[in-house]
C-alpha cells in the first residue's frame, strides 16, 4: 500500500526523508498518528473540542539538517510566540521514530488552520513538509 503524500515534487522531496517521516508517529497527547492511517479515537477528540482540521509543524532542525538542543529550543519559543501574536489555537506534540533512528522533534498541532498559512508557517521555519489532517480522514504528509 502506496502512504498518502500530497507532493513528491517538491523542492525538499527526499525519498530517504519520505520514509522517515511516514513511519514516524506524531504525538499529541494520548494518541499517536500515524501519515496513512485512520485515527477515530482522535476524530472523536476532535470533534468534542469542535475542531475539523489540524496540522503539524515543527520548528527543529530545519530541512532536516541536526541543530544543538538549545538552537532548537530558542526556534520552539519563537513558533510558540508567532502562534500566540496570531491568536492561533495550538498545543504541544512531538514527532516520534518508534525506530529511534531520529530524535524526538518537538513542534504543535495547530488547529483550524488553512493549509496555505500552515505551509508559511513550515516554510517560515525551513521545514520540508508538514502533517495536516481532518476529521474523518488519514494525515497527510505535505511536502512545502
Amino acid at each position: 500500500m502506496s502512504v498518502p503524500s500530497s507532493d513528491e515534487q517538491g523542492p525538499h522531496y527526499d525519498e530517504r526523508l519520505r520514509n522517515a517521516y511516514t513511519k514516524t508517529e506524531y504525538r499529541f497527547q494520548d494518541y499517536p498518528l500515524r501519515i496513512g492511517h485512520l485515527h477515530p479515537e482522535f476524530d472523536a477528540w476532535l470533534e468534542a473540542h469542535q475542531y475539523h482540521n489540524y496540522a503539524f509543524v515543527t520548528p527543529y532542525n530545519p530541512h532536516s539538517k541536526p541543530l544543538p538542543e538549545p538552537e532548537n529550543k530558542a526556534r520552539l519559543h519563537q513558533l510558540h510566540h508567532l502562534l500566540l501574536l496570531g491568536n492561533l489555537t495550538f498545543a504541544p506534540a512531538v514527532g516520534h521514530d518508534p525506530d529511534a533512528v531520529w530524535p524526538d522533534e518537538i513542534g504543535v498541532f495547530i488547529f483550524d488552520l488553512s493549509p496555505a498559512e500552515v505551509h508559511e508557517i513550515g516554510r517560515a521555519f525551513g521545514q520540508n513538509a508538514v502533517v495536516e489532517g481532518k476529521v474523518g480522514g488519514v494525515p497527510l504528509l505535505v511536502w512545502l
